[in-house]
């Protein structure tokens, strides 16, 4: 169903996490934060790394479209990621200002960047449908997210002039999506939890005090554990099914047509 790119598998494996143990994806993590810092010219946030026409149609999932907007999220926060493959893979002790175009044995960064994206906005695209079959959120498509995030900066700025804030006083677009998208997330587990409670196990207290258990863990009990790894569980499996059954077609046409703008 997904188009793909002629990307090799241990690349792919190493951006999805499959061959890599916690403290390697650390130190690689730590390294290229170092060298951003060092080398910021070759990674200005001022300019976009990439062109692209937010309307346009990526690609759609069960009908719904999946836009450049809605995958320029994905690439903004997946840049780190995959000049962390090619510093640990080709043994680079900078980023060239034009890292992104360059071949590495084939295969160019902007390539990869643009695969792990499109894969990321597929599976997030995915679960927004479903939680709008499920009555979670009113709309999968990013036009809402939008109109909700407007919504959200006017009413903040409303209550910075009134009151003093702590904490950042914007929220950027990306922030507020990965924001918004986890209280769905949550919202989601709980409702799970509720349609599933009499076979998974329950820690003492009410059900009113076990419903929010999701939104934090930090002292929870093991047996409240056991409940979040079980609704983990009940969640993947009715993904992984609206996955396979799940209509997607992609545009890769545009998709070739998105190019770093350097």
């Amino acid at each position: 169903m997904l188009a793909k790119a002629h990307i090799d598998n241990h690349l792919m494996d190493y951006a999805f996490g499959s061959d890599l143990n916690p403290t390697g994806k650390l130190r690689s993590f730590l390294l290229v934060q170092l060298i951003l810092l060092i080398f910021s010219p070759a990674w200005s946030k001022a300019d976009s790394i990439y062109r692209y026409d937010s309307e346009a149609i990526i690609a759609t999932v069960n009908q719904h479209s999946l836009t450049a907007a809605e995958l320029s999220l994905h690439i903004e926060q997946s840049r780190t990621e995959v000049i962390s493959i090619f510093i640990r893979e080709h043994n680079l002790s900078e980023i060239s200002p034009g890292f992104w175009e360059q071949d590495f044995k084939g295969i160019k960064p902007f390539d990869l960047l643009k695969e792990i994206a499109l894969r990321k906005a597929i599976q997030t695209k995915i679960k927004l449908v479903y939680m709008h079959a499920q009555g979670i959120i009113d709309s999968p498509d990013y036009n809402h997210f939008l109109g909700l995030y407007n919504e959200f900066c006017k009413d903040r700025d409303s209550r910075n002039r009134e009151m003093v804030k702590y904490g950042p006083l914007r929220f950027s677009e990306s922030d507020y999506f990965q924001y918004w998208f986890a209280n769905a997330i949550i919202e989601l587990k709980n409702r799970i939890y509720y349609e599933n409670e009499a076979r998974i196990p329950v820690s003492s207290g009410n059900k009113e005090q076990a419903g929010d258990r999701f939104s934090s863990l930090n002292n929870a009990s093991s047996n409240d554990r056991r409940t979040e790894e079980e609704i983990e569980n009940i969640l993947r499996e009715r993904l992984g099914t609206y996955e396979l059954n799940a209509e997607i077609s992609i545009n890769q046409k545009l998709l070739n047509d998105i190019t770093p703008s350097f």
